[in-house]
């Protein structure tokens, strides 16, 4: 499989935690954006095939440090938010 091209935004890097960071992927040609907000999530996007979509739990997906969301989730070009 080949690996897709992406665009990663880092809106937020955690000062006293280097796995906290915040912000979105976009993979060209896909009208979707995938949210994380630590370097797991970042990883778990990234390792995904080609055009899937990604699902992650509520609760943050794998990040240790943090119950918390980003807010950013899955968003769609359409809709435009």
């Amino acid at each position: 499989m080949l690996p897709g091209s992406y665009i990663v935004r880092i809106y937020r890097r955690g000062k006293d935690d280097p796995r906290i960071v915040v912000g979105v992927v976009e993979e060209v040609g896909v009208r979707e954006k995938k949210g994380f907000h630590c370097i797991e999530e970042l990883r778990l996007i990234l390792d995904l095939p080609v055009g899937q979509p990604i699902r992650l739990p509520r609760s943050g997906g794998n990040c240790e440090t943090s119950g918390k969301g980003n807010g950013l989730g899955t968003k769609s070009h359409r809709d435009g938010r």
